[in-house]
């Protein structure tokens, strides 16, 4: 029986780029991510993606990160709701299924861009569901 895991990767109101927390899922294949936009000012967009850690404290330097290939929501420019799919096997389909395991070490990569002037906000959560 496959185990599954179940947390909130941000739910509030964003008006700057910013990451989320480096999450550990050694063992697990794959993560579902569902995004859930209740609302973007003006014409602003959100860029979600996905990348893999790579720890450089076993070699004496900070870590770095590294976009999974096509880990990435299809860009969020009004209210609604998408999701994305990284497991290995699964037949790929742009922004949302990704064939491909996902790493021990992975954040979320949020990019708000401000389009037309006025203040940038963008409310929306993003939930994620670990596959092992």
């Amino acid at each position: 029986m496959r185990q599954h895991s179940r947390f909130v990767v941000y739910d509030g109101t964003a008006t700057a780029d910013f990451n989320s927390p480096v999450y550990e899922t050694i063992g697990c294949r794959g993560v579902l991510l569902f995004l859930d936009v209740d609302s973007v000012s003006a014409s602003d967009t959100l860029d979600i993606k996905l990348q893999a850690g790579f720890p450089g404290d076993a070699l004496g330097g900070s870590e770095n990160f590294f976009d999974i290939p096509g880990a990435a929501f299809a860009q969020a420019t009004a209210a609604g709701q998408k999701m994305l799919v990284l497991y290995p096997g699964i037949t790929e389909s742009a922004n949302v299924k990704v064939s491909t395991v996902l790493p021990s070490r992975w954040r979320v990569v949020f990019d708000l861009t401000e389009v037309g002037g006025g203040a940038l906000s963008i409310v929306f959560r993003l939930w994620a569901e670990v596959l092992w």
